[in-house]
């Protein structure tokens, strides 16, 4: 049976084929392509070289890996884009696809169509890759946003499960949160509320959004409106009905009340320490994060008796997770497009897929794979919720979350209410994108 996204003639043929031609006993010549990635060792990525390179003994693939230098392989990536150089293939933030739409090249349609790629990947993927009728990226995973908590301080608490809903993560918080005589934090219930001390704060505020109904962008993904966008009566985070604030705003108060002294959830304050180190020391019994960090946590606490959970939802809302991943590109500057690009359909098949998969401890892409890690309680929360993740488009995600911290920070020590702080954000966005 030929996989779904892979050609049925061409590039990927057990047997030896010139491209277009079933069958053909041309001698090919020899193709030699590079591939820049980062956040990927070289042991993940060689079993998926040596099997397409098995089947096209023509092509040689070598692959530079950046480790986790991410200074260093943008400012890489950046000048050799300026120069007209650079890899063949590399690896890009899903956020860039748009933005770098004119040094890429899309996927011949022979090699996979724009109906078979809808149908295999999940739809974030989908979202992010297609541009103007065309595939433009190809990635073999997807990183979601859950919730990482503290068992013993669960325990401590009487608190059985952890929340499923933003109503009952309200009320856990309440229950988790110490204070002493002196009013300060010794305990947190959850990271939220300020920006500079939280890992990936920008992320969880525009999740927080995002289920409340908020649209980040525009359609064309060209104009911002978190600002000002969003259905009315949406139901919000914490279970009331919106009557004038938009949703945007709305989720932005649910988000700040966290570290407001004169709310009942006050929980947490620009004096904590950073909250994965909060969550490795034990006194943080919720924060929210990617499947990379728990072997990070795990490594700096091995002891920590922690969980990994699903996304709390809003009750009666529809289902939103946040999407955060890489994909690979193909470089409208190198002469052999379509090998390139055979490579990555070739590595997105799902044999291939869940073996890349398994071998880097990473969630899928592919909609048949959602429960690929069902029997892993580790994975298992962060694939589950890949068939609802959905992203948000930035043209400088770097930029974007400075933006969203400063944001934050304003309204946090009241700089600014919240409609400004947003306003003036949107607007410095706004201008980025032009």
């Amino acid at each position: 049976m030929v996989p779904v996204l892979l050609a049925t003639v061409g590039f990927g043929c057990k047997r030896s084929c010139a491209p277009g031609q079933p069958g053909g006993t041309a001698k090919k010549q020899p193709v030699e392509l590079t591939f820049w990635g980062i956040f990927t060792e070289s042991s993940q990525i060689e079993p998926l070289i040596r099997a397409f390179e098995a089947q096209n003994p023509n092509i040689k693939i070598n692959y530079k890996n950046f480790g986790n230098d991410y200074p260093n392989y943008r400012t890489e990536i950046f000048n050799a884009l300026a120069q007209g150089k650079g890899p063949d293939i590399w690896m890009v933030h899903h956020t860039w696809i748009k933005r770098d739409k004119d040094f890429l090249t899309p996927c011949p349609p022979e090699l996979c169509n724009v109906q078979n790629f809808e149908e295999t990947m999940v739809k974030a993927v989908v979202d992010d890759s297609i541009v103007d009728g065309s595939i433009y990226a190809m990635p073999w995973s997807l990183d979601t946003l859950a919730l990482f908590y503290n068992k013993d301080l669960f325990n401590q608490a009487h608190i059985l499960n952890p929340p499923r809903t933003w109503e009952e993560f309200t009320e856990d918080v309440k229950k988790l949160t110490k204070q002493n005589e002196k009013g300060q934090i010794i305990q947190a219930g959850a990271a939220l509320g300020t920006g500079q001390n939280i890992n990936r704060a920008p992320d969880i505020l525009a999740l927080l959004m995002m289920q409340n109904g908020a649209q980040m962008t525009d359609a064309n993904r060209g104009t911002v409106t978190f600002n000002t966008s969003g259905a009315p009566n949406t139901p919000s985070p914490n279970g009331s009905q919106q009557q004038e604030a938009l949703p945007g705003e709305e989720a932005f108060q649910f988000y700040t009340d966290f570290a407001s002294p004169k709310k009942e959830t006050y929980t947490w304050n620009s004096l904590q320490h950073y909250s994965i180190d909060a969550f490795v020391e034990g006194t943080l019994a919720m924060m929210f994060s990617y499947s990379y960090h728990a072997p990070t946590i795990q490594l700096k606490a091995p002891n920590l008796d922690f969980g990994v959970t699903l996304l709390p939802q809003v009750s009666g809302g529809r289902e939103v997770n946040f999407a955060n991943y890489w994909t690979n590109v193909v470089a409208t500057r190198t002469p052999y497009k379509k090998e390139a690009w055979s490579f990555l359909v070739f590595a997105a098949q799902k044999e291939m897929m869940q073996k890349f998969c398994e071998d880097s401890r990473r969630p899928p892409s592919r909609r048949d794979l959602y429960q690929m890690f069902d029997n892993d309680p580790e994975l298992q929360p962060f694939t589950n919720q890949i068939l609802t993740a959905e992203s948000w488009y930035r043209s400088d995600n770097d930029k974007t979350d400075a933006i969203f911290e400063e944001m934050i920070e304003d309204v946090v020590l009241g700089k600014k209410n919240i409609p400004e702080a947003m306003t003036e954000a949107a607007a410095e966005m706004q201008t980025m994108m032009k």
